[in-house]
């Protein structure tokens, strides 16, 4: 029934705002109250110089590939920067950008976010810029992501204990499943988050299981 999905379609816009926002929030105080005690004399960082290796040759160096949202031409999202190439799924359209966009802040960023026509299903890909200080690996940053998801009024939801990896068009990452309850049903959600270059790559599922998402996830491709 309409109303049933349109209050599933309201919980999970809900959990997508607070992640977002949420988490660049946390990254943005976390950086200047780390930065404020690195202004004060913290020594945390280092200097390398590249061309003092002997083996460095600049022509047979591989062209360096530097941060983008992608690109998506109504069918097929491309971000050659994240290596990753989506191609929309038969059931699904392009959501409404208005409202996710009203999720970026100077952290975060959009690349897609789709859902099924007829069914629950969602995925997003958005990209986190990290602070320089303290340092974010996934791990810490599935903990910062997850925990503001357990104060959504109206949604219950579990947060595991442990992470596990999962493989993407040939990347590793780090995955957090989580269950959720909106009181119309239960659903997974699951999130799948790889660090490059001082960003956060983050993609999230939403579907009937943990398994429906891993199969979404799998329409992902290599983009080089």
């Amino acid at each position: 029934p309409k109303k049933k999905k349109l209050g599933v379609v309201i919980g999970i816009i809900a959990a997508v705002l607070v992640v977002l926002a949420g988490v660049g929030m946390l990254v943005e105080k976390v950086s200047i109250q780390e930065q404020g005690e690195f202004d004060a004399g913290y020594d945390v960082g280092y200097d390398f110089d590249i061309h003092n290796d002997t083996n460095y040759n600049p022509e047979e160096a591989p062209e360096k590939l530097y941060y983008s949202k992608g690109t998506f031409d109504g069918s097929v999202y491309v971000n050659k920067w994240a290596d990753i190439k989506f191609e929309l799924p038969q059931g699904y359209s392009d959501a409404d950008l208005a409202t996710y966009n009203a999720a970026e802040n100077s952290n975060t960023e959009c690349g897609i976010y789709f859902m099924a026509d007829d069914t629950m299903g969602m995925i997003y890909i958005s990209f986190e810029k990290l602070p320089a200080f303290p340092v974010y690996n996934e791990e810490k940053y599935l903990d910062a992501a997850l925990e503001p998801l357990q104060n959504i009024s109206g949604i219950t939801y579990e947060i595991p204990d442990t992470y596990t990896t999962a493989n993407i068009a040939g990347q590793t990452y780090t995955k957090a499943e989580c269950a959720f309850n909106n009181g119309n049903g239960d659903f997974a959600n699951t999130f799948y988050v790889r660090k490059l270059d001082g960003y956060m790559i983050v993609i999230s599922t939403i579907g009937a299981s943990s398994e429906a998402n891993d199969a979404l996830v799998s329409c992902i491709t290599n983009a080089k």
